[in-house]
């Protein structure tokens, strides 16, 4: 679906990520050409949560109702991009939307925003933090301390295990002890650095992952953030995309 008047013109492209492994996604542009000097045209990057993809439903439900060009990729060891999985990885996934954001100023385009689920809203906030230079981020169910919800995903015995052999075999996937470690360590407090976007936070009354009051933390370490809670939504807005794309759409384009 393409949003009123408006002709979209998608492409999937590859990029190298700073250790070599080949990230993959689609641009569509919406139809909007490049330029080769500045103004550059505005472009949002959108990046999916923990074991997902760019293909999830809720950022296709976003992707498809925004009007500027939209970048949409899968994070390394994820999706259909090279490298392998690996837990925790913040660090890494900042360092994977960089790669991105400089093939979208490469192509001619400026990334107006950013937008991450869950896990990727973590990574967005992070990636504020660290380079501050888009005008809006926008993050969606992400956590404000990352050592809550390890319990629950990996168990007190799965935490054990991981003690004693330095891993744990989960449904497809491995934890590791170097994984786990660097989840435990990433200080989401780091996000009270980013100066120069406008934030936004959003989360779902009834989320099932993750409560509403984790975006009320983060609301606090980011001061002049705004927050909208989507009233009877799960993590991932199932049933209420309607309430997602009202408080999301009119940020990032205005």
């Amino acid at each position: 679906m393409e949003a009123s008047g408006e002709v979209s013109v998608a492409f999937a492209f590859e990029v190298l990520n700073g250790g070599g492994e080949t990230l993959r996604g689609v641009f569509d542009t919406r139809g909007v050409p490049p330029s080769t000097c500045p103004p550059f045209p505005d472009a949002v990057v959108l990046c999916h949560g923990f074991r997902s993809s760019r293909k999830s439903r809720a950022l296709t439900a976003i992707s498809e109702s925004l009007t500027l060009p939209t970048v949409a990729f899968d994070f390394s060891g994820n999706g259909d991009s090279g490298g392998e999985f690996q837990y925790g990885n913040y660090a890494k996934e900042v360092e994977d939307l960089r790669s991105i954001i400089e093939w979208v100023q490469e192509r001619g385009y400026r990334t107006k925003g950013i937008l991450g689920h869950s896990k990727g809203g973590n990574v967005v906030l992070l990636y504020g933090a660290k380079y501050d230079d888009v005008d809006r981020i926008v993050n969606l169910s992400g956590r404000c301390s990352l050592t809550n919800g390890v319990v629950e995903r990996i168990g007190k015995e799965g935490l054990e295990k991981i003690e004693r052999d330095g891993f744990v075999e989960m449904d497809g996937y491995k934890i590791t002890a170097t994984g786990l470690r660097e989840r435990l360590t990433t200080d989401m407090s780091q996000i009270e650095q980013i100066r120069n976007a406008n934030v936004l936070h959003v989360h779902g009354s009834a989320d099932e992952v993750s409560p509403a009051s984790e975006a009320v933390e983060l609301q606090k370490q980011t001061p002049g953030s705004k927050l909208a809670v989507v009233g009877g939504a799960d993590h991932s807005f199932s049933n209420h995309r309607d309430g997602l794309l009202k408080a999301v759409i009119p940020f990032l384009e205005g």
